[in-house]
C-alpha cells in the first residue's frame, strides 16, 4: 500500500490535469478506498468529493451511485449521522433507472453499517441480509466483508448461536482469499471482533499474529482497535495499550 497510494495520487492529477474526468473518477475511487484502508478518512471524504464532481463531469450518472453510498460510509465511521443520512438519501435517488441491482445492494450495506453504529440492530440485520442476497451471486468480495458484519449483528443482538455460526462460516470465506491481502485483513478483522465478543481465546491466538502487520489499518473498524480488544482479553496488556493508544492517536486525528 505504501507503494501503491502515491502511484494512485499522481494518476489521479494526470487524468485531471488532462481533463479525462471518467479516468479522474476511476482513479478517486481506488484512491479513497485505498485512503480509508490507511486509516486517513480526511483524505478519502475529500477525494470522494472530487470524484463526485469528476463523475458529473464526464457525464456518467451511474457511478454516482456508489458515490454516495461511499460517502455515507465515510460520515458513518465517524460518527456524524445527519450527513450519513443526507448522503444515502442522494444515493437512494441517483438509483432511479440503475441497470445492475447491485448498486442497491451497496446501498443496503452502508445502511446496514450506519444502523449497526447506531446500535439499531434490527435495521442492520435486515439491510445486510438485503444486500448479501445479491453479493451471493454477484460480488463475493462484498458477500464476504458484509457477512462479518452481519455476524457482528447477531452478537450485538444477544443471538449467541447465530453469532458462533457466523464465525464459523466467515473462517471458510476467510480462507478463500489470498492471505496478506487487504480483503482478507478485513475479513479477518470482523472475524477477531466475533472471536472477542465470543470469547474465544483459540481463535482470537490464531488471528493476532496476522492482522498485527495490518496496524495502523481501518477495516470496518480500527485495526489496532480491535487488535487491542484481542490482546486484553488473553491478557497481553503492554502489546494491548500500545495498539489502543495508536487507535485513539488515529481516532482523534481523523474525527473518527
Amino acid at each position: 500500500m505504501a507503494a501503491g497510494l502515491p502511484l494512485l495520487e499522481r494518476a489521479l492529477e494526470l487524468a485531471t490535469t488532462c481533463d479525462e474526468m471518467a479516468e479522474a473518477a476511476e482513479c478517486g475511487s481506488a484512491l479513497a478506498q485505498a485512503y480509508v484502508w490507511s486509516g486517513r478518512f480526511r483524505d478519502a471524504i475529500a477525494t470522494s468529493q472530487q470524484r463526485e464532481q469528476h463523475a458529473r463531469r464526464a457525464q456518467q450518472p451511474y457511478r454516482l451511485h456508489y458515490v454516495y453510498s461511499w460517502l455515507a460510509f465515510l460520515e458513518s465511521a465517524r460518527g456524524s449521522w445527519e450527513a450519513a443520512e443526507d448522503n444515502l438519501q442522494q444515493a437512494l435517488a441517483s438509483l432511479a433507472g440503475a441497470a445492475s441491482a447491485l448498486p442497491s445492494a451497496f446501498l443496503h450495506q452502508i445502511r446496514g453499517y450506519l444502523a449497526y453504529q447506531r446500535a439499531e440492530y434490527a435495521h442492520a440485520a435486515q439491510h445486510f441480509r438485503g444486500a448479501l442476497e445479491v453479493f451471493q451471486n454477484k460480488d463475493p468480495f462484498e458477500h464476504q466483508l458484509c457477512f462479518g458484519m452481519l455476524g457482528l449483528t447477531h452478537l450485538a443482538q444477544g443471538n449467541r448461536p447465530m453469532a458462533e455460526r457466523s464465525l464459523a462460516e466467515q473462517e471458510v470465506l476467510l480462507r478463500r482469499l489470498r492471505a496478506g491481502s487487504l480483503p482478507s485483513a478485513s475479513a479477518a478483522s470482523t472475524l477477531l471482533l466475533l472471536a472477542v465478543g465470543l470469547e474465544d481465546r483459540d481463535r482470537i491466538a490464531a488471528l493476532l499474529p496476522g492482522l498485527q502487520a495490518c496496524s495502523g489499518q481501518h477495516h470496518w473498524f480500527l485495526v489496532d482497535r480491535i487488535l487491542g480488544e484481542g490482546e486484553a482479553l488473553l491478557g497481553q496488556w503492554d502489546a494491548a495499550a500500545r495498539h489502543l493508544d495508536t487507535a485513539e492517536a488515529i481516532a482523534r486525528a481523523e474525527g473518527l
